[in-house]
């Protein structure tokens, strides 16, 4: 359980434009430090071969004791910095984005975020006490604190067993 956010080309990606888009997000998953859960496209055939995933940004719980302002930054720093590569990914492969996160949508157009993105994205920083127009490194700093911090937390899992 948790907070995520989904998002979806609105174009037809090129094969091509998919395999590089999937390759770049795995090269990000493998060397970003995550708060919660890394970039994810699907490989299902069911969507009319959109581009499109989802990434979990904020749990809901972990083992141990984590402040609640601090998991809310966090998300927040992995929010914006899949936003912007949404972004990057536009302006590159000219595809543009569809955003979902608990019913707020938005969208990625031209490598440029619609109203309903950037309310999405006031929203977090605000909740996060990231000012805007933020400098990337004093979060990244602030992170590098947080992911040490923490480095024993991990989610917990609600699981439901018939008998």
């Amino acid at each position: 359980m948790g907070i995520s956010l989904s998002y979806s080309s609105v174009q037809k990606p090129a094969e091509i434009v998919i395999k590089a888009v999937k390759a770049e997000a795995a090269q990000i998953n493998a060397s970003r430090n995550w708060w919660s859960e890394s970039f994810w496209f699907s490989d299902w055939q069911t969507h009319a071969g959109l581009l499109w995933g989802n990434t979990k940004f904020m749990p809901l719980a972990y083992f141990g004791q984590v402040d609640q302002d601090d998991n809310t930054f966090m998300a927040c720093r992995d929010l914006l910095f899949i936003i912007a590569q949404l972004a990057k990914w536009s302006r590159a492969f000219e595809i543009d984005w569809k955003l979902d996160c608990c019913g707020q949508k938005g969208n990625i157009i031209n490598a440029a975020l619609d109203g309903g993105a950037r309310s999405l994205v006031a929203v977090w920083q605000r909740s996060a006490n990231i000012p805007p127009g933020f400098d990337s490194l004093l979060i990244e700093e602030k992170a590098t604190r947080l992911l040490s911090k923490y480095a024993s937390r991990s989610r917990t899992f609600v699981v439901s067993r018939v008998e």
